[in-house]
């Protein structure tokens, strides 16, 4: 069943983009995937680093096999001009990104079967409306091969292209919380490693956390 699903969905994806206009997004004509990485220039090494996933926490694992960096796939959100962040490979079981915690101290999750995923009262669990800035139509060559447009040609692979600013993930439904909500990094338990949470603009803060952005990147070809 799952290659049938997945010829299926390249059949669908090729025929969709080759059309004019943007691609409308939805899980069974996207597989194009993305990554996630830390925007802040201030700080390195941690600029530009991949966010991965370790034990359903999402964040910048260095020392452990975690660090393999996550990729993920779309699909429209609940609320127009939102996103669901959906893990790639797709397995039997739905995983998606979310935002998991208590006063405002929102904790980047990887869900399992986030659909059927219940928490105690009390807590913020939110994952259907995602915002993603210049989150571009995706293009077809001659060739057939999917691409999207950058300033420069230079092909480069994972950890070498230059951080996408501009690009910014962040959570813009309900729950997101006010106009001082932004991304947090806290220490991990291994030397190099980072935990992710949003902060609503509500909750207070330990003086070893600091502000980052959070940005995609697009994990295929660039046009040339």
């Amino acid at each position: 069943m799952k290659w049938n699903v997945s010829c299926a969905a390249a059949a669908a994806f090729l025929l969709g983009a080759a059309s004019a206009g943007p691609v409308k997004l939805s899980r069974q004509t996207n597989m194009q995937t993305y990554r996630l990485r830390v925007s802040y220039e201030d700080l390195s090494p941690l600029d530009g680093s991949y966010l991965s996933i370790n034990d359903a926490s999402v964040g910048v694992f260095t020392t452990s096999k975690s660090a393999i960096p996550l990729e993920f796939y779309v699909i429209e959100g609940v609320s127009e001009g939102t996103w669901e962040i959906h893990t790639y490979p797709i397995g039997i079981v739905d995983h998606a990104l979310g935002l998991v915690g208590m006063n405002g101290l929102l904790k980047f999750t990887d869900i399992t079967n986030p659909a059927a995923t219940s928490y105690t009262e009390g807590t913020t669990a939110i994952w259907t409306e995602w915002g993603l800035d210049k989150f571009p139509p995706i293009v077809i060559q001659d060739n057939g091969i999917a691409c999207v447009p950058v300033e420069s040609s230079e092909e480069v692979g994972v950890g070498k292209r230059e951080v996408p600013r501009d690009q910014l993930v962040y959570y813009s439904g309900k729950g997101a919380g006010n106009e001082y909500a932004k991304w947090m990094a806290f220490p991990g338990d291994g030397e190099g490693d980072w935990n992710i949470f949003w902060n609503n603009g509500s909750a207070i803060t330990t003086a070893n956390s600091m502000p980052i952005e959070v940005v995609w990147e697009f994990t295929g070809i660039e046009c040339a």
